[in-house]
């Protein structure tokens, strides 16, 4: 949720790993391997949001021009159902689509 509300502020680089040092100095002492692995902590992040942003990209596309389509098509009929035509392997929120598509 954070890479989304960074998106649609503008940020399209990944940004949420460059926390984790903060979230040793929090959380380093009950959880020791946020320094051992940091690292692969600190990659796997940063793979996951660039990930994040190739599929937000894809599906807000997708999702404009199906609002698009269903404006042109039924101007009275509800928005609701345009998520089920977007790929489920995406693994979007339900909710996250229908509040983007008001």
């Amino acid at each position: 949720r954070a890479m989304r509300h960074a998106y649609m502020l503008g940020v399209k680089d990944p940004m949420i790993y460059k926390l984790l040092p903060t979230l040793q100095k929090e959380m380093g002492e009950a959880y020791p391997e946020l320094y051992a692995r940091e690292n692969l902590i600190s990659e796997t992040i940063k793979i996951e949001e660039e990930r994040f942003v190739r599929t937000l990209d894809k599906c807000l596309k997708l999702l404009d021009e199906e609002i698009k389509n269903f404006n042109l098509k039924y101007k009275n009929a509800k928005l609701e159902t345009i998520p089920y035509k977007l790929p489920i392997e995406e693994n979007f929120e339900r909710n996250l689509i229908i509040l983007n598509s008001f």
